[in-house]
């Protein structure tokens, strides 16, 4: 909840009045298709270079890795400590048990509970990160590819997007039998 606190201004906008697009806050530059899809265009192109040398298909999954390869490897590092952070749990567990067993001293108890809660935040924190960067890097990767493939669109009368839709659709007759169901 704390960290929604920036929103209190526009649900109150939004009890009073219909939202219009004035009272809506702007996007980030790092969040404009404009500039999203610039890395990955040029890496497209790349690619397509790439592939009229070699002979070799061009990958679209290639392009879009080296766009945003570094936020995977970074993603996949959090992923990576906030599975293995848990795992300290039953070893302070452990510690704590033993506390009531006589073995361990009453210091070592009080750090072992603080561990817990430590590690219970440190997880909670960590799936937060994840899945909010996880989830930013898949809207920037459908807006820059929806941006590279409205560009091509425009580019070119006939486009090659437009060609295969209209190929596959005509080898799927089941497609338009679903239609009038």
């Amino acid at each position: 909840m704390l960290s929604m606190l920036w929103l209190n201004d526009l649900f109150r906008v939004g009890n009073k009045k219909d939202l219009e697009e004035e009272d809506l806050h702007g996007l980030s530059k790092k969040n404009k298709s404009s500039n999203i899809c610039v890395t990955l265009e040029r890496n497209w192109n790349a690619e397509i270079k790439k592939s009229k040398t070699t002979g070799k298909r061009p990958r679209l999954a290639r392009a879009i890795w080296k766009t945003h390869a570094l936020r995977w490897i970074a993603i996949g590092l959090i992923a990576f400590i906030k599975d293995m952070v848990p795992l300290l749990i039953p070893f302070l567990l452990n510690r704590l048990l033993l506390y009531f067993e006589g073995v361990t001293p009453l210091s070592e108890a009080y750090l072992c509970a603080a561990g817990i809660t430590l590690v219970s935040v440190v997880f909670i924190f960590l799936h937060n990160v994840y899945f909010l960067a996880s989830k930013e890097i898949g809207w920037h990767i459908r807006a820059a590819t929806c941006a590279l493939m409205y560009k091509k669109e425009n580019n070119s009368a006939q486009s090659e997007i437009y060609i295969k839709h209209n190929n596959r659709s005509n080898r799927q007759p089941w497609r338009h039998r679903c239609h009038s169901i």
